[in-house]
């Protein structure tokens, strides 16, 4: 099967559920998990400022380029106006991040300002945006906004609270194993 017509049979299937599972669709499309996640690693550029993703990326031989600046010793995070002077350099296609509060009104928040600068320019720098999240991040408000809902969609592992209220204003995606 044509990778475009597995791409139309997910899309098909999430627009029809709301929600995929990856081993729905390993039985589904008769491929294999890998196949599911389509990562093109050869063409993939990753980057970021969490240290501890650094090894993933190297130990699956993904090219990678790491933020320099200051390292937040909570998060193991590079932070600060260098690892803003060097995410202001890249363009992305897409844009996936960690986030700690989503609310409805005051959008995406988080509670370190270095960190939310870094967030709000790479969302800024990107053609699409993700927020990743589980349940525990909707209808919380941190001490910094990052960006609105409708600047990027959220990805998440379970139907929320209000998702139909979230849902107007930004996409929702439900992804489960």
């Amino acid at each position: 099967m044509l990778t475009e017509q597995r791409h139309k049979i997910i899309l098909e299937k999430l627009k029809q559920n709301g929600i995929v599972k990856v081993n729905d669709l390993v039985n589904l499309l008769n491929t294999s998990e890998s196949t599911i996640r389509h990562v093109n690693k050869k063409s993939l550029i990753v980057v970021t400022n969490g240290l501890n993703h650094i090894n993933a990326i190297i130990e699956n031989n993904i090219n990678g380029y790491i933020l320099g600046g200051k390292v937040k010793n909570s998060t193991k995070a590079v932070i600060g106006c260098d690892a803003l002077k060097s995410i202001e350099k890249f363009r992305f296609d897409k844009c996936f991040l960690g986030i700690n509060g989503i609310h409805l009104k005051y959008g995406f928040t988080t509670p370190d300002s270095e960190e939310a600068i870094l967030k709000e320019n790479a969302i800024k720098h990107s053609d699409q945006s993700y927020i990743l999240a589980d349940e525990s991040k909707f209808g919380e408000v941190s001490f910094v906004k990052v960006g609105n809902l409708d600047q990027a969609s959220i990805i998440t592992d379970c139907k929320i609270e209000n998702y139909e209220k979230y849902i107007q204003k930004t996409k929702v995606k439900v992804v489960t194993d």
